[in-house]
């Protein structure tokens, strides 16, 4: 299945989806796929044959990506299998080369066969005219494309759209506290939000974050005591740790969207003690709705909770 969905995204990256979509993908896929193997197996020359070698790398992304979304949490989603969206569509694009110098390669295969041929004496000009139509299919192919928008395009954009608020609205409150600890670590989950610590300003090194694997482990376990500042989505496990191990911990600010989980950022009140300044907190951040008045204070009933 996932091998499935890697190939599927990796054909709509490269060519026209119309309602015979897969026809056409499972054709270009199939003749980048044998261009690739005949260009290497037709070349007698050895040395020939071992510089052609490096065309058949071109296609590792296939057994990368399919294990990765197999056994590395690593999704894709497309508009037409379920659920039915976006998501890493991107990945597709690794195996474009692969594709467009095996097609080139499986039509430099076919005029071969053709120059071989001793047919009708208008054979000869074969080979010129199945260039011709290649070059002329791939140029209809790259206008539909842009015409109707790439796969990938549509994706950004519509992120764009989905995660714009957080975007503009939580990096400056992390600035903020972070002037008041610069050094401070950040926990959160950089998978569903990570251009949030691009805009903070901050290195990926500056935050404990899911691919921290043990040192994430430990964090969740005790959130206030390995970070200066936590971020939390409704719903990710960060969220859910604060929620079991609030000690320590109070509320800077709260931030919602229109379709998106709830955000809360929270600051360790022992780290921010230690502080000559009190942490600088924007009071009131809910987007779209009222401002909120719990800016700055502790987590309600945080003392009556056992980790």
């Amino acid at each position: 299945m996932a091998l499935l969905f890697y190939l599927k995204v990796s054909e709509l990256d490269a060519v026209l989806a119309p309602t015979w979509a897969s026809l056409w993908g499972n054709l270009v896929l199939v003749l980048a796929a044998f261009g690739s193997v005949a260009a290497w197996f037709a070349e007698e020359d050895k040395a020939h044959r071992r510089a052609l070698a490096w065309a058949l790398l071109l296609w590792l992304p296939v057994p990368f990506y399919a294990w990765s979304v197999a056994y590395g949490s690593v999704p894709i989603f497309i508009p037409a299998w379920w659920p039915f969206t976006f998501y890493n569509t991107r990945y597709g694009l690794e195996l474009l080369p692969a594709l467009a110098l095996g097609v080139g390669f499986a039509a430099r295969f076919a005029a071969n066969a053709l120059d071989r041929w001793q047919g009708h004496r208008y054979a000869q000009f074969l080979p010129e005219i199945a260039f011709a139509f290649l070059f002329l299919l791939a140029g209809i192919n790259a206008w539909s494309l842009l015409r109707q928008g790439p796969i990938v395009y549509a994706e950004s954009t519509c992120n764009l759209e989905a995660r714009l608020h957080y975007d503009e609205a939580i990096p400056p409150l992390l600035r903020d506290l972070l002037q008041t600890f610069p050094h401070g670590t950040v926990l959160m989950n950089t998978s569903m939000y990570p251009e949030i610590v691009a805009f903070t300003g901050i290195p990926l090194r500056q935050t404990i974050n899911e691919s921290d694997l043990e040192i994430w482990r430990a964090a969740l376990l005790a959130p206030a005591s390995h970070a200066a500042i936590v971020v939390a989505f409704d719903g990710d496990e960060v969220d859910h740790a604060v929620k079991d191990h609030p000690q320590g911990l109070a509320i800077a600010g709260r931030f919602s969207a229109e379709n998106q989980p709830t955000a809360t950022v929270y600051f360790s009140t022992a780290d921010f003690q230690r502080t000559a300044n009190p942490p600088a907190v924007t009071p009131g951040s809910d987007l779209g709705g009222a401002p909120g008045s719990d800016a700055g204070s502790p987590i309600p009933d945080a003392g009556n909770r056992t980790p």
